[in-house]
């Protein structure tokens, strides 16, 4: 009977997700894939020539700081603080000229209070001025999960006119090539291949405009900011700011407001509503993010929970998302995602130009 329930679910998720637009007889996304990524230098702050083309940290704008021993504070200051330092970076990620970023993901797939499988995702981004391509691999690796069709995936956005065209293509399980997966578990060699280039009409992107993007992925300001959540000190709950003066690094955590009575994460819910879910709602929101004092990026971490209904069945994922940045174009060689991503924890001060 759980199977049964399920393979409607399958459908449903499916069938939902996959929305048609307009075809294409050219597929540019072919051309997206001419970036071979490496990310030796994650973590590493961002050179002179880069933080000149950013706005850099206002120290007038830093109402309080923590000690690293500090809890989570509820203090008005340290909350306009997060906010500003948090929109600020999302900002500079909008108006940068090149920026790669890449990305672990890790998710606990409960089906009623129990645990099902865990899902594992990899993704990488790269800007280079009106250009912009995501890419996005979900494997789930236990044989007799009960949800496995539904989680596997992979998916590609492009857009090479600054998002004003944007197009995406959408792959289901068939869609990873048996070399995908063995790289994706070992992490010898890099995850770029998709057997979505190969397979004809079935994979063909669809063509989205700004609008009707927004409108599909609910984006709160544009396609590459960093997140859809509305973050400022009235969203917050409470969080705590840090400062390493040696390395010109702040430290932002908080807790975000999940009531579905606060904007915070309300595009959060219509994307997890379109998906298939109905009574969507979130029990956590945590986010840990480094930003440089030139107003960049280093890190992003979102440690979140969610639950909701598809079909008959209550469904939910408890998630771990890892995310660093690099803004060194040279060193932009080959995709390498670590499985142990804890060497990237302590953010380097170097700078090279």
């Amino acid at each position: 009977m759980k199977r049964s329930y399920f393979l409607f679910i399958s459908i449903l998720l499916i069938s939902v997700i996959v929305i048609s637009l307009v075809g294409c007889s050219k597929d540019p996304l072919d051309a997206a894939t001419e970036y071979d990524i490496s990310f030796d230098d994650l973590g590493v702050a961002p050179t002179a020539s880069v933080v000149a083309s950013s706005t850099s940290v206002d120290e007038s704008k830093i109402l309080k700081l923590n000690a690293e021993s500090d809890d989570l504070s509820e203090d008005r200051d340290v909350l306009e603080t997060i906010s500003y330092l948090y929109n600020l970076a999302n900002e500079n990620l909008m108006a940068i000229d090149y920026y790669a970023s890449i990305a672990f993901g890790k998710a606990g797939v409960l089906i009623g209070s129990n645990l099902d499988s865990y899902a594992y995702s990899r993704e990488y981004i790269v800007k280079d001025g009106s250009k912009w391509f995501f890419q996005n691999y979900t494997y789930d690796p236990t044989a007799n999960s009960i949800i496995k069709g539904v989680m596997e995936s992979s998916e590609e956005r492009y857009t090479s006119d600054g998002g004003n065209t944007i197009y995406k293509r959408h792959g289901g399980s068939e869609s990873l090539s048996e070399t995908c997966i063995e790289d994706f578990l070992t992490d010898k060699s890099p995850i770029i291949y998709s057997k979505m280039a190969k397979s004809g009409k079935k994979h063909a992107p669809k063509i989205y405009t700004m609008d009707t993007y927004n409108e599909f992925k609910h984006v709160r300001v544009r396609y590459d900011e960093i997140d859809n959540a509305l973050i400022n000190a009235d969203t917050l709950v409470n969080g705590k700011v840090t400062y390493n003066a040696d390395k010109g690094l702040y430290t932002i955590e908080f807790n975000v407001n999940i009531s579905n009575d606060s904007e915070a994460l309300e595009n959060g819910r219509k994307n997890l509503s379109a998906a298939g879910g109905t009574s969507v709602y979130y029990e956590k929101q945590h986010q840990t993010i480094t930003i440089w004092n030139s107003g960049l990026f280093c890190s992003y971490h979102t440690d979140n929970l969610w639950r909701g209904k598809f079909g008959i069945v209550t469904y939910g994922s408890q998630n771990d998302y890892q995310k660093w940045f690099t803004y060194n174009k040279a060193s932009v060689k080959k995709l390498v995602i670590p499985l142990d991503t804890s060497w990237t924890a302590n953010c380097s001060a170097d700078e090279d130009d």
